[in-house]
């Protein structure tokens, strides 16, 4: 199950059995879900859905990992959206052709900054709307969320300067990878290969 334990209100913690239990905490600040929700959680403090508690695990091993805050941001912003649909609390969001307008801002920011480390929030700053509601317009829209489409980009990118021998090293680092090993674990993801084979197997 996901716990939810709101800014200020007492808990105990104990274990429900002797069996104890396991647990990963994710501390938030209070504006990603908002005070106004404090009454309903206390209400219902506990989600019994696997589906969330394993997105809420994902999002906790992403924070482990600082190369990518785009990722882990938008992962935040999508389990923000269903506990605060768990908790009555449903965001219509805009139109359809209002919703694709903001798509297509999020895709045109992350095209002029394909190579520089950006967050959710600053995106949502320059496009004028919340963070979730910005993830969500550009997934519903183009199908992935924007760190798949950012990496998707920096891939192909990666993929023409291997063809024109460019050092791996140095085009990591070009390319908006924190190293070389980043790149490689992306990029076998992402085409099925190293760079190094893949270069090497479309040599004329």
């Amino acid at each position: 199950m996901v716990s939810l334990l709101p800014p200020g209100v007492a808990h105990d913690g104990q274990a429900a059995t002797t069996r104890g239990f396991s647990k990963r905490v994710v501390y938030l600040e209070p504006s990603v879900l908002g005070d106004r929700l404090i009454g309903q959680v206390i209400d219902q403090p506990s989600i019994d859905d696997p589906g969330l508690r394993s997105k809420v695990s994902a999002l906790h091993r992403l924070l482990g990992d600082s190369e990518d805050a785009l990722e882990a941001e938008t992962h935040l912003s999508f389990i923000a959206e269903e506990i605060r649909n768990w908790l009555g609390e449903s965001d219509q969001g805009s139109p359809r052709d209002e919703g694709d307008d903001v798509a297509e801002a999020l895709r045109t920011f992350l095209d002029d900054h394909l190579f520089e480390s950006v967050t959710l929030a600053a995106a949502a700053d320059v496009v004028g709307v919340s963070p979730t509601h910005m993830a969500r317009s550009f997934r519903d829209a183009f199908g992935i969320a924007p760190h798949t489409y950012r990496l998707g980009r920096r891939i192909d990118y990666v993929r023409r300067c291997l063809l024109d021998g460019e050092p791996l090293a140095a085009l990591a680092v070009r390319a908006g990878f924190s190293d070389q090993a980043h790149l490689t674990k992306h990029f076998r993801r992402h085409v099925g290969t190293t760079p190094g084979r893949y270069r090497a197997s479309n040599r004329g």
